[in-house]
């Protein structure tokens, strides 16, 4: 039913999950029979993630280096990201004929493997250079959980509607299954929840000898990713910085976001870096992979206390694959998943007490003996054969 369909796998950002993701996309869409046409920043790294794949399979994908338009600096900002988001559109188009010229077929399907709230299909002028039948997964339906049990086009932005209701979207994919319905009855089209996969790779590396080396067997709290004021840094932060947590280890592990933190929370993150006997610190890009793995899998306790929060995070995934327990914040899906597989402590948002205290528990626990985590529970949830069973739904309703 799906064999043979053609498919264009769109990514133009490579940070984080979006390179993980899209290798997971790819790989599904071939296996699953399809020819895959793949426009990514980085078709060598996908190139050597699928090489395992057969030669039959592989002759089924053609791969494309893809970037979209830089904007110009010179231009009035009013203007700037909306001719840039045309122009990007417009390129798209272009490649994607050009594609099928080669090809001397039509894509059945352009899939984006993710689209943010500044998607092309919002601006009406972009919309009508891209005349093909499309699908994404969509990252920000937590505005919608926000929402539950019902929701409304006046409870949202009006180019919401845009952007979800375009003519020729085929189908909507999420990561959070509870919001399916609403937005099904919602959006007027088929919404599709994938599992939020995680890069599960582990190599020899240093870097989490150095970590441990560093902890000195001191317990390690980690917070890892791109660290944005709404990750909760500013509170593990603080965490850190009390002398009575002098016993534990706290490794901040990813690029410090620049925007967000006031001026006094700026200084109060920056002091980390200065050397303190228990705060381990690297403020730069780690890819998803073996080393960002190595870094989590020396960590005793995840902090993912995040604030005002209601999407899916991909650390849950690895929490359960590595067997870590995490702090989260109660209030939405991510305290949905910890309190369903029990898989570590729900604070209030913004508490930082709470915070010690449910990092202390957990680091008790683990000499305890207490309900287990269902941690196989929430791998099966969100696994790749899980993926590919989404994916025929996708590709069904085109």
């Amino acid at each position: 039913m799906y064999s043979n369909k053609n498919v264009a796998l769109i990514e133009t950002s490579w940070g984080g999950h979006h390179s993980t993701f899209y290798k997971f996309f790819a790989r599904a869409l071939l296996e699953l029979g399809c020819q895959v046409a793949a426009f990514c920043p980085e078709p060598d790294e996908v190139r050597e993630a699928l090489q395992d794949l057969s030669v039959d399979v592989r002759s089924r994908l053609v791969l494309h280096r893809f970037n979209s338009v830089t904007p110009n600096r010179f231009l009035p900002e009013r203007i700037k990201f909306r001719l840039t988001t045309f122009l990007s559109t417009l390129k798209l188009s272009l490649a994607l004929l050009v594609s099928e010229f080669r090809l001397r077929r039509r894509f059945d399907l352009v899939f984006f493997s993710s689209i943010y709230d500044d998607h092309f299909s919002r601006r009406p002028e972009s919309a009508l250079v891209f005349p093909f039948p499309w699908s994404a997964l969509y990252i920000y339906s937590g505005k919608f959980r926000k929402l539950l049990p019902k929701a409304s086009w006046s409870d949202l932005p009006p180019w919401l509607a845009t952007l979800l209701r375009s003519p020729r979207l085929k189908s909507i994919v999420v990561l959070d299954p509870g919001v399916n319905e609403m937005m099904e009855k919602l959006c007027e089209r088929p919404v599709i929840s994938f599992p939020d996969l995680t890069d599960e790779r582990l190599a020899v590396s240093s870097v989490a000898a150095d970590l441990k080396k560093f902890a000195n067997g001191a317990p390690i709290v980690g917070l890892f990713g791109f660290l944005k004021p709404s990750k909760g840094t500013v509170m593990l932060a603080k965490l850190a910085l009390d002398p009575a947590n002098s016993d534990l280890c706290f490794a901040f592990v990813g690029e410090l976001g620049t925007h967000g933190y006031s001026e006094e929370e700026h200084t109060l993150i920056s002091s980390l870096a200065v050397q303190r006997p228990n705060v381990f610190t690297r403020f730069n890009h780690i890819p998803d992979g073996p080393d960002f793995n190595a870094y989590f899998l020396a960590a005793d306790v995840i902090f993912a206390a995040y604030l005002d929060f209601a999407d899916s995070s991909g650390i849950l995934t690895k929490a359960a694959v590595f067997k870590k327990p995490v702090v989260v914040s109660d209030g939405y899906l991510m305290a949905e998943r910890i309190r369903k597989y029990r898989m570590g402590k729900i604070i209030p948002q913004g508490d930082v007490r709470a915070a010690g205290n449910a990092i202390r528990e957990l680091l008790q626990q683990k000499n305890e003996v207490c309900a287990p985590p269902d941690w196989d529970g929430y791998c099966e949830e969100h696994s790749y054969l899980r993926l590919k069973a989404e994916f025929t739904k996708v590709l069904a309703a085109v």
